[in-house]
């Protein structure tokens, strides 16, 4: 997990540096700063490492005078005012640790350094941990509506400030992992649409602060293993977003209401039917194993796992093997004694039952053709489809498709015709029977370069190629021949065959310095041929990082696992979202609503407790609830109910720092006692330098 790794490694060397009078110190975050450290620890690891409580900084809370603090908080004014406020109470931290996530604004360095607390600031640094770390291969930057501000249409005047923000949070990842790379971007020039700079654009500030970076950390580009950013935007592949995946992780997204990697499911137990919600993560071990199989080779490696796990267990000998899922269910019931493999099972059990049942229920069979059929340009034989629209209009007049499957199947007919005349438009809308909003999104997708509508005058030109395709045979199912354009990107990339003029160099090193790198190996009396393969195994791998701007999807998500486990290579793939196609039908039909019917987070302003707080009138602290799941299969309960303490006592995996943000204070009970018995260090009276 190279990912969530490195950012749990840098988090704690940083927080562990910090030298506090008090020895222990507690730990303040912003909400954002906790979900995204809730990715990768949690409360009870944070209490290890001299952590003497853990607080959400908006929320209304009483300082403790017996500790230093440390905040870990966005640059942000109001954020920065919370700090303020703490100043305000009778008591409070004798010693004040900031770190901010992602990079010091100069009007937050001024005033600090103008500020009452400047007697009580120890330290002041950046943490550059402002991402998201979700899988191994796969993080996030900024937030869910990072894509509406870079494509609508009248985000132009903060479109900069956000390709800004997303840069600053690829450079945390590119310096938690230690690199300094050589940057690349998508630079179509001939394009249409009007955001063809956007990875220019971005590319351009990346390497700007990377740059500034290396110059204030003298050694960091020397010392920095070799290493390429890709910068992309959605623009690249106007496919991909659309057509059904069939692999699991993809299909289950596509088809199932998932909402926040959780979803609800039955299964037997001592007192009968019960609802769970399961979480899906790097640590369901059965997840990572089938997430990205064909649904069919997935259902297949389940029932082949959990027969081999009833061959290694003595209690099922006299059941025999389970030959389907529903054989599986029934055996399901029977392990008691091991829950959470239990519960993972039925979770997945339970996702592919209801994916197949969609499957038929909606006629997938027969649209994921058609789809195959105009998102690669070739029939399953390899060739030019001759009757794809006497294929298309059928289900178009089927009142049993979806109006979701109609829009997919219009907007990859039309991508595949690089556009239709206004009266074919205007005849397959009637067949379709779309209502008009739903119409809408067709014109939106023009933002990503597609043409919706040409004339007949128009000079007839040969389809460009949108995807490389795989015939169908043995390896590959006939709905499953498309591959995504960032599969081939990647491949390429990898392999030092991209064209340069399509995707330019923003950054290049010099290649002096690497010429200077080859002549001193020569100089050694040993020649290289001669050193120890285990020597050379142990040479890192260079990195790879790919960024799709504005978004990704589920079949480029698979696409980078495969593209780096086939050809050896360490690549990863950022973005600012990953959506199923739904969530980018929803995504492209809000281009129609204006700014205020849009509701970013910047244009509301919602009160913050902590500074409404009236500081004589919070006397008493209240004690945080932690919840310790048992596993990360919760049982269903209402969605702001807070757990039991019961429930806080089993044992499990750990709670995380989310659970925090709905309660006002800490105090920890026990960890506050242990706190209280350890010997502190003398008192550290430090200078202040920070600036």
């Amino acid at each position: 997990m190279v990912l969530l790794d490195a950012q749990r490694e840098i988090f704690f060397n940083k927080i562990n540096a910090i030298e506090c009078a008090t020895k222990w110190k507690v730990l303040v975050v912003d909400r954002k700063t906790a979900d995204i450290i809730n990715r990768f620890t949690s409360v009870h690891r944070l209490l290890e490492e001299k952590i003497a409580a853990v607080e959400i900084l908006e929320n209304a809370r009483t300082p403790n005078s017996s500790f230093e603090v440390l905040y870990i908080l966005h640059c942000q004014d109001k954020l920065v005012d919370c700090i303020y406020k703490d100043q305000e109470y009778p008591n409070t931290y004798p010693g004040i640790h900031i770190m901010f996530t992602d990079r010091i604004k100069p009007n937050i360095v001024d005033r600090l350094k103008n500020s009452n607390i400047t007697t009580k600031l120890r330290s002041v640094q950046i943490g550059y941990l402002d991402f998201y770390s979700l899988e191994s291969r796969y993080f996030q930057v900024h937030d869910e509506y990072s894509g509406l501000r870079l494509y609508h249409p009248s985000s132009a005047p903060i479109i900069r400030q956000e390709l800004s923000n997303i840069a600053h949070g690829i450079l945390s990842v590119c310096v938690s992992l230690g690199m300094a790379p050589n940057i690349r971007c998508y630079y179509p020039k001939s394009a249409r649409h009007t955001s063809k700079t956007m990875s220019f654009i971005l590319a351009s500030q990346l390497r700007d602060i990377v740059d500034e970076y290396c110059k204030t950390h003298p050694g960091f580009q020397e010392s920095s293993q070799k290493s390429t950013c890709l910068i992309v935007d959605r623009s690249l592949d106007s496919v991909s977003p659309f057509v059904h995946e069939f692999s699991y992780q993809a299909m289950i997204h596509d088809l199932l209401k998932i909402k926040d990697e959780s979803y609800p499911f039955a299964i037997m137990g001592p007192n009968g039917l019960e609802t769970r919600i399961g979480k899906l993560s790097d640590d369901d071990s059965v997840y990572v194993k089938i997430r990205h199989m064909h649904m069919r080779d997935a259902i297949e490696r389940l029932m082949g796992d959990f027969n081999k796990f009833c061959e290694e267990n003595t209690i099922f000998l006299d059941k025999g093997q389970a030959t389907s899922l529903n054989d599986m269910r029934g055996m399901l019931a029977g392990l008691s004694d091991f829950q959470e493999l239990r519960d993972e099972y039925s979770l997945h059990l339970a996702m592919a039952q209801e994916c197949m049942n969609l499957f038929e229920k909606e006629n997938l069979l027969s649209i994921g053709a058609v789809e195959q059929d105009l998102a690669t340009g070739a029939s399953p034989e390899g060739k030019t489809p001759r009757n794809v629209l006497y294929d298309l209009l059928p289900l178009l007049d089927d009142n049993k498709t979806s109006e979701a499957d109609k829009l997919r199947l219009l907007i990859l007919y039309i991508a595949y015709r690089d556009g239709v005349i206004l009266q074919d438009m205007m005849r397959l809308f009637r067949h379709s029977k779309l209502p008009s909003h739903r119409q809408e999104i067709l014109q939106n997708l023009e933002q990503l370069g597609v043409r919706n509508v040409k004339r007949l005058s128009d000079p007839s030109t040969k389809r460009k190629e949108v995807a490389k395709s795989l015939p169908a045979g043995e390896e590959t199912y006939e709905l499953s021949r498309f591959v995504p354009n960032i599969k081939t990107v990647m491949e390429s990339l990898v392999q030092d065959n991209l064209d340069n003029e399509l995707f330019p160099f923003v950054r290049d090193l010099n290649p002096e310095t690497e010429v200077e790198v080859e002549q001193t190996s020569l100089r050694s009396s040993r020649p290289s041929w001669t050193r120890s393969r285990s020597i050379a195994t142990r040479i890192p791998k260079e990195k790879f990082l790919v960024f799709v701007t504005g978004g990704t999807t589920y079949s480029e998500l698979r696409s980078c696992y495969e593209t780096a486990e086939t050809l050896n290579k360490n690549i990863l793939l950022g973005s600012t979202a990953c959506n199923s196609p739904n969530e980018w039908l929803d995504f492209f039909s809000k281009f129609r609503k204006t700014r205020e019917e849009l509701k970013f987070p910047e244009d509301t302003s919602e009160p913050i407790p902590c500074l409404q707080a009236q500081p004589g009138k919070i006397v008493q602290q209240q004690q945080p609830t932690v919840d310790v799941p048992s596993s990360p299969f919760d049982s269903t309960s209402p969605a702001d109910a807070l757990p039991s303490k019961e429930t806080e006592k089993k044992k499990g995996k750990t709670s995380k720092l989310g659970k925090l943000i709905s309660t006002s204070k800490k105090d920890k009970g026990k960890d506050n006692d242990k706190v209280l018995t350890e010997s502190n260090d003398k008192k550290k009276k430090k200078k202040f330098g920070v600036f």
